[in-house]
């Protein structure tokens, strides 16, 4: 992969300065406060999204004219603090081998592109394999969920729906196999 993916003139890659996190994260105050309202502005002192976790987060971005139009970050998961409570899982699970995925955002203009979310998690699957990482996890809109349902991807966990921020939410754990990257 050489830390990069590019195609139909959208290249995916990990951010490699300062300026490209700081698009990844005003990407992300647009999405996430200015259009859904996770949050009011007034807690912002700049427009950017960003917490505690970024410092330490791998950000993936798709780049387009030179504008970022996606980004998600990668975070090795804290198992004694994974997740507040969403996974109560009926086995146990080693979440060291695992990344979170969070923070997805595409450009309000660019969601009709029904390849770039595919792309740029397809990325983040290969990302983490080449690290050793055997699954990526998370918590993701229900929408987002029935996606790779209908793609037939296999989850070693999904949780039944509960609300986060007002919206059907679903934890999952998300084996990195090769059958579900042939299945974009």
């Amino acid at each position: 992969m050489e830390g990069k993916m590019k195609s139909d003139e959208v290249e995916i890659k990990v951010a490699e300065s300062e300026e490209e996190i700081h698009a990844a994260l005003r990407l992300r105050y647009e999405v996430f406060i200015e259009e859904i309202g996770f949050k009011s502005p007034a807690e912002f002192s700049k427009p950017e999204e960003k917490n505690g976790r970024d410092h330490s987060a791998t950000h993936i971005i798709a780049v387009q004219n030179g504008e970022v139009v996606a980004t998600l970050r990668l975070i090795k998961v804290d198992a004694q603090t994974a997740f507040q409570g969403a996974f109560n899982l009926p086995f146990e699970f080693d979440f060291s081998k695992a990344l979170e995925i969070s923070r997805l955002a595409v450009k309000k203009n660019k969601r009709g592109r029904r390849d770039l979310f595919p792309k740029i998690v397809k990325f983040a699957h290969y990302y983490a394999r080449e690290r050793g990482y055997d699954f990526l996890c998370g918590v993701m809109r229900k929408g987002l969920m029935d996606f790779f349902n209908r793609k037939k991807w296999e989850f070693r966990f999904q949780s039944a729906p509960f609300s986060c921020q007002k919206y059907p939410t679903v934890a999952f754990i998300l084996p990195i196999l090769e059958s579900n990257l042939q299945k974009f």
